[in-house]
This record gives C-alpha cells, structure tokens and sequence, in this order.
C-alpha cells in the first residue's frame, strides 16, 4: 500500500492550517520578547511538523498491515528527536528552550484550535 500524506483529509489539512497560525501567533509574541525566543519556536515548530506527519504515516502504515509494533517504534523516534531538539536549543539560550517547547506543543494546541474551528 502506497502510504503517502493526502491534503485532501480535512482533519490533517485543518490541523496543518491551525498549526501555521499557532506559528503566527508565537513569532508576534517573539518580537517582543527575545529574538532567541523566535529561534526556539522555528526549531519546536519544525520539530511539531515532523511529528504530525510521521504520527499520520505510523497510522495509517499499521492500519494496512495490523502491526501495532511501528507505532512503538515511531513513537520512540518522535520522542528522541523531540529531546534533541530540545537539547540542542538550550544550548542557545533559556529562552530558546521554552520556544522550542512551545514550538513543540503546537501539535497539542492546534488539535485545540482546529477543534474550535469545527464548532464554527
């Protein structure tokens, strides 16, 4: 089965659309914060991204062959790259460390947003 993501699912494209402007929302607090903030949000956004998309693999790839193992497996590859990230962006600053945090967390607020946006 050719495990490919599809924009046309209305939930992975809303959470995509909610997810850039999470993005928006946290680059306007940044400007007046700290320009490391900034820094610390595109690395958690980056990293958000990444995780939605190999979660929407994992899910339909284990719902094809009925192995709950990937799902084990691409959880443990999502959390080690989440802690280097985090890792890596505090060795810039603090700051940059609770960026990256928020930036990581956007995955969690914009299932929130794109709830509100249903009920809408």
């Amino acid at each position: 089965m050719k495990t490919e993501i599809n924009f046309q699912n209305s939930d992975l494209r809303s959470l995509t659309i909610s997810s850039i402007i999470f993005l928006g929302f946290c680059s306007i607090f940044s400007m007046f914060v700290n320009f490391d903030f900034l820094v610390g949000v595109f690395i958690g956004f980056t990293g958000s991204v990444f995780w939605l998309f190999t979660l929407y693999k994992d899910i339909l790839l284990s719902v094809s062959d009925g192995r709950i193992s990937r799902i084990r497996l691409g959880y443990l590859l999502r959390l080690v790259v989440s802690g280097l990230l985090l890792f890596l962006s505090s060795k810039i600053s603090e700051i940059a460390f609770f960026g990256a945090f928020l930036g990581l967390m956007n995955v969690k607020i914009s299932v929130l947003i794109s709830g509100l946006f249903r009920k809408f």
